[in-house]
């Protein structure tokens, strides 16, 4: 296809506008000011991944279907309808409707773009480069992310809702950019979609994904890896900034310590390809996350939670980047929106268990005894894990 691999480069740019998004970075911040306990926030992000979990694959589904570009700009109208919910609302009922929109948003990016650059890369081979690019778009990311986080703090020292202001306006952009995406062809047949009704079509994406993933040791085996050890990331991420405030530090300061993880997971995922080459499979899979658990249960010592945090965002950087290719090795084109979809589903099971859970035990015994908990938890899973013998197929 004519100028298919101009895709990287609108995705670059695409990719940059849209992590200068900093309602990320303050969103908690943001409910816990409207007066919602840490029970109802957790509740609200279980809402969020609720609709994902139901919705990811579906979503997946379409974008296998009809598009991963028309998937894509979806997700950006459905973006923007989320964050004039949150600048409007003022009650947990219409914030969760908001958390609705805004999961739907992500629900049609998240299998979508992937899949656009992994096939863009194939039907150009040059898939070979997947784990580079990957390791580009943290970068950028990661970068932006400094940038958004700062201004995310000063925007939120005045009022929080100029951060949602600024995120409507980053979105009108992101349109933009999205409408010079070309669709890259896939190992599927055109008719297809003529014979077979969209339900049915969904239907089979459903059982054929499912049947790919359990039929793949090894695929299963990285799905439940990068869905514990990064959506324990996420979590933590999230709730020290609570903790952050509770020991008096400012919006801005809170958005600095961010901004320097955001610095670390850049580091981390700039080098991801050459320490991955460097130090293998078996450490990326082993040892990254026995020390992903051992940061997030320093997060007990509050006051001093920024090293640990620091280190945290580097190593997990360097496990998303390199897992992202492995997982993709093992995923066939006209399947793989729809099976990163059933990934980020398995995602979404770990974080409505987990997020009002520990909302609701840290409203009762404090955040730190609650991070103290969970770190060690999960490094018991961390180290089971070392006796997981690492497949082949």
């Amino acid at each position: 296809m004519k100028n298919i691999y101009n895709n990287i480069k609108i995705n670059y740019a695409f990719w940059f506008v849209k992590s200068l998004n900093a309602t990320n970075g303050i969103w908690m911040l943001y409910l816990a000011s409207k007066g919602l306990t840490l029970f109802e926030i957790g509740l609200i992000e279980a809402i969020f991944h609720i609709t994902s979990l139901i919705m990811e694959t579906p979503t997946g589904a379409i974008a296998d279907i009809f598009g991963r570009k028309t998937s894509r700009i979806i997700g950006i109208v459905l973006g923007v309808l989320s964050n004039i919910l949150m600048i409007t609302s003022n009650s947990f009922g219409l914030f969760a409707l908001g958390f609705v929109f805004c999961a739907l948003s992500f629900n049609f990016e998240s299998g979508a773009g992937e899949a656009m650059i992994y096939d863009t890369l194939k039907s150009v081979d040059k898939q070979d480069k997947f784990m580079k690019i990957t390791g580009n778009n943290e970068v950028i990311y990661q970068t932006t992310q400094i940038i958004a986080l700062v201004i995310g703090g000063l925007l939120g020292n005045h009022q929080f809702v100029y951060v949602y202001y600024m995120a409507i306006v980053l979105a009108v952009i992101t349109f933009i950019i999205a409408l010079f995406f070309k669709e890259p062809k896939i190992d599927t047949i055109d008719e297809k979609k003529e014979k077979i009704s969209f339900v049915r079509a969904i239907k089979k994406q459903y059982i054929d994904s499912f049947n790919a993933v359990k039929g793949n040791r090894k695929l299963l085996y990285l799905i439940l890896l990068t869905t514990v050890f990064l959506a324990s990331l996420t979590l933590s991420f999230f709730y020290i900034q609570i903790a952050f405030k509770d020991i008096g530090l400012s919006i801005f300061q809170i958005g600095v310590y961010l901004a320097i993880s955001a610095v670390a997971a850049a580091l981390g995922a700039l080098f991801a390809e050459k320490i991955e080459k460097k130090m293998g499979e078996y450490t990326i899979l082993k040892i990254v996350p026995i020390i992903m658990a051992l940061m997030i249960l320093l997060f007990y010592f509050v006051r001093f939670a920024l090293i640990p945090l620091i280190i945290l965002s580097f190593v997990e950087a360097i496990l998303y980047v390199a897992t992202r290719d492995y997982i993709n090795q093992h995923i066939a084109s006209d399947k793989r929106a729809t099976i990163l979809s059933f990934d980020s589903m398995m995602f979404s099971f770990f974080m409505i268990a987990s997020f009002p859970l520990f909302g609701w035990v840290s409203d009762h015994i404090g955040l730190q005894t609650s991070f103290l908990i969970f770190g060690g938890i999960i490094l018991i899973v961390a180290l089971l894990n070392l006796g997981l013998k690492i497949t082949k197929d």
